[in-house]
Parts: structure tokens; sequence; C-alpha cells
């Protein structure tokens, strides 16, 4: 990620460079005489994977094998990266499956089935309240279709008064 990045030295001072340069503001902030090395070796060594040019990728591994070392961390996480998105297409299957049962089109095949003819006031009305999934499901619910039919019956009766 960071790989083209260089640094002249002209916006920032480095502590590791040695001398303050005389333009930078840090001189007033920072002593160098207070600033101690640490030992790489007490703590973590730093593997690099040099690429004849003197850059490197970087990778923290601890010498005493007490803490995970940064490649396994990353594949951990795209593991659990790949986890969330097999769950996620999983939820969006299941809902498309839902919503495919619910659909406009498999909810009017119901009002044929049930005895609406195509044209008819039950027909009608059931195409203008099929709109609606709210009303979609409420229909759906009912699971005999007299009782889907006397529905439909009752609502163009209810909006049309006849």
């Amino acid at each position: 990620m960071f790989g083209d990045i260089t640094s002249d030295g002209t916006d920032h001072w480095n502590p590791a460079s040695g001398t303050i340069p005389q333009s930078s503001s840090a001189t007033s902030v920072f002593n160098v005489d207070n600033i101690h090395d640490v030992d790489l070796e007490e703590t973590q060594t730093c593997e690099s994977h040099a690429d004849g040019k003197g850059k490197g990728l970087g990778r923290v591994v601890d010498g005493n094998n007490k803490k995970q070392k940064t490649s396994l961390v990353i594949q951990e996480q795209i593991t659990r990266v790949g986890d969330i998105a097999e769950r996620t297409q999983s939820r969006f299957e299941s809902y498309m499956m839902k919503e495919e049962s619910s659909s406009v089109t498999s909810v009017m095949d119901l009002v044929v089935e049930c005895g609406a003819i195509v044209g008819s006031d039950e027909y009608f009305i059931a195409s203008e309240l099929f709109v609606k999934r709210e009303q979609r499901e409420m229909f759906l619910h009912m699971t005999e279709s007299v009782a889907r039919f006397d529905w439909l019956r009752r609502k163009y009766n209810t909006k049309y008064g006849h």
C-alpha cells in the first residue's frame, strides 16, 4: 500500500536521520540528545523482503512467538471478511426467495387459482391491492382458496360499494 512512498525530508524531520534541519520547526520541540534507540533484539525483530533497491515490505515478528505474526493476523481477518460475505450472500438469497414467493406475479397467479376470473371485480381489486407488499402478505396468509376469494370480493365491495 505504501510501497511507492518516499521521504525526501522537506516537509518533516525523522529522528533517525541524525541532525535537525535548520528550516524545520521541530528544533524547538525535539531534543535529539533525549532520543534513545530501542533495542529491537529484546522486544521484536523486523524482517523484510527486500526487492534489491533497499525497499522492503516489513512485517513484525515476535522473537518469543508470543504474538502472532502479521501475516497470520491478516489471514485471519481475510477469513473473517470471507465468512461475512458468505453470510451476507446467504441472507440475500433467502430474502430474494421470500421476495419471489410474494411477488406480484406469483400472487396474481394465486388470485386466478382461487377463482377470480381475469377481468372480474375480484381480479381488478387484486390488481390494485397487490401493488402493496402488506396486502400481498395478507392474501398469502390465508390458506384456503375460498377465504382468499371472499376477501377479495369484500375488499371490492368496501371500496366501490356494491
